[in-house]
C-alpha cells in the first residue's frame, strides 16, 4: 500500500533478511512499546529486490506487537541526509569491532542528525518538550538513556581533553573525564582570582571528600546555599567508576542516599537560604 512521502506498507514475511547480520537487538520491548504508543518514527529501508537495508530492530519490534505489515521506503529514493544517517547507523552496528572512541563519536553524530532532522517540529507537552530528545535517540539505537548521555558527554569532552582518546577503556575514560572537568574548574577559579589581583577566595576551602563523611561535621544553621547534583543512574556498589545504567536498578540505594543527606541539608542551612538539587525527569 502506497503512503505519503514515498513510503508504503509491505508484508513482513515477504522481506528478504539475508543481508542482515545484526545479532544484538538491544531493548526490543521498549522499542515495541514506543511504536505502540506513538507509531513508527522511521520506516525501514528496502532495496528494489525487497532486501532489507536498514531496520531489523523495527521489524522484530513489529513481530512482538503481532503486526503483519510494516512501513517502508526504497533506498534509491532517500535524500543524502537519510543515506548518511543509515550509513552511521550501520557503522554503529559493528560496535563490537569498534574502539570506544569511534563508538561515542558515531553516537554523537547520529544524535546530531536526528535533532537536526526534527528541528522544525513544534515542541510538545505542557512544558514544551523537545521534538527530539536523547531518550528518543537511545530508543532508536537500542541503548539506555543514561548510557547514551554518558557517551555524548564523553564525545564532547574529547574536544576539550584530547588525551582521553588514549585511554584504553570507556569506563576509565569516563572516570578520567570527571576528574579533568573538576581540575579544569579549579584552575579557572584560580585564574579568576589572579585576574582580580586579590585573594577573592581566601575564605573558601575546597573539599574533595565523601559528603556522608563531611555533612555531620558542619554546624547547624551555618550554610547560605547548597547546590547539588546527586548521582543518577550511577552504580553505587563500590563507587569504582561512572558507569551509567538505568536508575530503577539502583533506586533503593538512591533513596538511602537521600534519606541520609537531606536531613543534614535542612539542619545546616540558615533560615531563608536555598538548596538547588538537579535530577532527571522522565
Amino acid at each position: 500500500m502506497q503512503l505519503e512521502k514515498g513510503t508504503f506498507h509491505t508484508n513482513i514475511a515477504e522481506i528478504d533478511l539475508s543481508k542482515s547480520t545484526r545479532t544484538d537487538m538491544g531493548d526490543l520491548l521498549s522499542l515495541a512499546n514506543s511504536i505502540k504508543s506513538i507509531g513508527l518514527i522511521n520506516p525501514i529501508i528496502l532495496d528494489r529486490n525487497n532486501k532489507l537495508v536498514a531496520g531489523l530492530r523495527r521489524i522484530e519490534a513489529h513481530k512482538i506487537l503481532k503486526k503483519e505489515e510494516i512501513e517502508c521506503r526504497f533506498y534509491d529514493e532517500l535524500t543524502e541526509y537519510e543515506r548518511r544517517r543509515i550509513f552511521l547507523e550501520e557503522e554503529l552496528l559493528q560496535k563490537k569491532k569498534l574502539e570506544w572512541v569511534e563508538e561515542v563519536a558515531l553516537k554523537q553524530a547520529l544524535h546530531s542528525l536526528y535533532v537536526a532532522d526534527h528541528a522544525g517540529e513544534k515542541r510538545t507537552g505542557r512544558h514544551g518538550k523537545k521534538a527530539w530528545s536523547q531518550s528518543k535517540t537511545a530508543s532508536a539505537l537500542g541503548v539506555s538513556t543514561s548510557g547514551l548521555s554518558d557517551d555524548l558527554r564523553l564525545a564532547e569532552a574529547m574536544k576539550l581533553f584530547p588525551q582521553l582518546k588514549g585511554i584504553k577503556s570507556k569506563k576509565d575514560a569516563l572516570r578520567k573525564m570527571y576528574r579533568l572537568r573538576e581540575f579544569s574548574l579549579l584552575e579557572r577559579l584560580a585564574e579568576l582570582e589572579a585576574e582580580a589581583g586579590e585573594t577573592k577566595f581566601k575564605d573558601v576551602e575546597f573539599l574533595n571528600k565523601n559528603c556522608l563523611d563531611v555533612l555531620p561535621t558542619i554546624e547547624d544553621n551555618s550554610v547560605d546555599l547548597i547546590i547539588t547534583d546527586p548521582p543518577w543512574g550511577i552504580e553505587l556498589t563500590g563507587m569504582q567508576g561512572a558507569r551509567s545504567i538505568d536508575y530503577k536498578m539502583f533506586s533503593d540505594k538512591m533513596q538511602g542516599l537521600y534519606t541520609k543527606t537531606i536531613p543534614h541539608f535542612f539542619r545546616i542551612l540558615k533560615d531563608g537560604s536555598h538548596i538547588y538539587l538537579f535530577f532527571g525527569i522522565e
